[in-house]
């Protein structure tokens, strides 16, 4: 009888440490993020002659995220401009940052505070956050490509997006979005039904982003 008390409080004991183990296991994916991550989804829209672009901003994952930052950069536009200031952006000598007044950055800059987990409905997302900015008329094309840098407490990685018009007017867009490969502890790839061209049996994602930095 003894023994068998012994036994019961030992494991009552045991119990409580896995216990507090699991919290403070808990507590830290709360700061953290823990294995949750952020996907941008771009979305063109046009009224009248004024386009805009919306980011949404998803969390795949079961914790919330703080303090999330998000760089998009317009590359089909960056390159435009390093082809146009070739000699200002050679070895280094400038960036972007330095033609405030000349040029339009290729860049939109977010900061998210707090990014709630989500629960994934067949119609969408319960839970997201996002942000909208006015989108220049010269910059619109067929295809636009982005290159997303994201930073979140648990790690950084670069999101790769393409969007095109598959109806040539300007108002119904698809697009497809990875997580660049080389992100080891992040895999995603979302491609909208539509997207592919008739004449393409994949994306060829190196091909039509280039290697960027």
């Amino acid at each position: 009888m003894f023994q068998n008390s012994l036994f019961e409080k030992h494991k009552a004991l045991e119990d409580v440490q896995q216990r507090l183990i699991q919290l403070q296991h808990e507590n830290l994916n709360l700061l953290t993020g823990g294995d949750s991550y952020c996907i941008v989804y771009p979305s063109l829209q046009k009224k009248g002659d004024i386009y805009s672009m919306s980011f949404v901003m998803v969390n795949y994952g079961n914790f919330p995220l703080k303090d999330v930052e998000i760089r998009v950069t317009d590359l089909r536009y960056k390159r435009k401009l390093q082809k146009r200031f070739a000699e200002d952006f050679k070895d280094g000598k400038k960036n972007f940052d330095d033609f405030d007044e000349k040029i339009i950055s290729p860049d939109f800059v977010f900061k998210i505070p707090f990014l709630p987990q989500s629960i994934i409905k067949e119609n969408g997302y319960e839970s997201s956050v996002a942000e909208t900015v006015e989108y220049p008329r010269s910059r619109v094309h067929d295809e636009l490509i982005f290159n997303i840098f994201i930073r979140i407490p648990n790690g950084n990685y670069t999101q790769q997006t393409i969007i095109r018009d598959v109806t040539g007017t300007r108002f119904f867009w698809v697009k497809a979005v990875r997580i660049l490969p080389n992100s080891k502890d992040y895999k995603f790839e979302r491609i909208d039904p539509m997207f592919l061209k008739e004449d393409e049996a994949a994306i060829d994602w190196d091909s039509i982003l280039g290697q960027e930095e």
